[in-house]
């Protein structure tokens, strides 16, 4: 519990919740983490609700996804159980990455230490390197993304419709099956070649965050260039010129008349 608190403290970007704190109940002495509230609940609780996505909502989430997660592997952090239960959605259609409790961070090597290697996430989206402990790293996160497009575009985990019965049935299977998930057959060519590559059992193979965000699927429409162009205006907001602005907007202005230059001020550089 405190790996996950510190790793959460250290993270800071519009696609990673965000850490607010933590009190200990003098009732039940439970711990009780609190993030930022995010009101649009899960993506999972939208599949459930309207059922599975179109591509054009699908896009926009991956890109904004594959931003977040390119910064989380540059802070040598793997999520581990990257699913539509674990993303959140504001009421923007801003989402944000959730429940770093699987969540490591990497050695020099850029992979979970020997005493790290517990089997830690959902079976459905775990990739095969995963289950068969043979170590793993940034990479395994891919794997759980195209798993989680999947899931957003059919509705349902991938291999579900394979019926496998037993957690221990389907581990054995993803461990040593040589096709990738069934995919349906009504995906765009995009769509289908990015899902592919995540699938890839070669990690060597297998593209980087950064590099799935340069694939012909999500740059389409811009959406690529929509969620780093979030990332900025976010990162440019934390700066202590930033701040400064939005603090002295209460103190510093007198009329109407002020307090419109100096929100037109703040905007102008990307601060409001």
């Amino acid at each position: 519990m405190q790996e996950e608190i510190e790793l959460l403290r250290s993270l800071q970007h519009p696609n990673i919740v965000t850490y607010l704190g933590t009190d200990i109940c003098d009732e039940n002495k439970l711990l009780y983490i609190f993030t930022e509230w995010v009101p649009g609940g899960s993506i999972q609780a939208l599949i459930t609700k309207f059922g599975r996505l179109s591509e054009a909502i699908v896009r926009k989430y991956v890109a904004q996804l594959l931003v977040g997660l390119k910064y989380l592997h540059e802070q040598q952090v793997i999520h581990r159980d990257i699913k539509a239960a674990n993303i959140l959605v504001d009421d923007r259609g801003t989402i944000k990455l959730a429940d770093f409790g699987s969540s490591k961070r990497l050695d020099s090597m850029g992979m979970i230490n020997n005493g790290n290697l517990s089997l830690r996430g959902t079976p459905y989206f775990m990739a095969p390197e995963v289950i068969m402990q043979i170590g793993h790293g940034r990479k395994a996160d891919i794997w759980s993304v195209g798993c989680t497009i999947l899931q957003m575009v059919t509705g349902q985990p991938p291999w579900k419709n394979l019926r496998l019965g037993t957690p221990a049935a389907l581990m054995f299977h993803i461990a040593n099956a040589q096709s990738p998930p069934p995919m349906p057959s009504m995906l765009s060519i995009e769509l289908n070649n990015l899902l592919l590559a995540t699938f890839s059992r070669d990690t060597n193979r297998r593209p980087a965050a950064n590099d799935l965000l340069r694939y012909p699927f999500v740059v389409a429409n811009g959406a690529a260039a929509e969620a780093n162009a979030a990332e900025s205006r976010a990162a440019l907001r934390s700066t202590p010129l930033a701040r400064s602005m939005r603090a002295a907007m209460p103190n510093q202005v007198s009329t109407i008349e002020d307090a419109a230059d100096h929100t037109l001020a703040c905007q102008a550089i990307g601060i409001l």
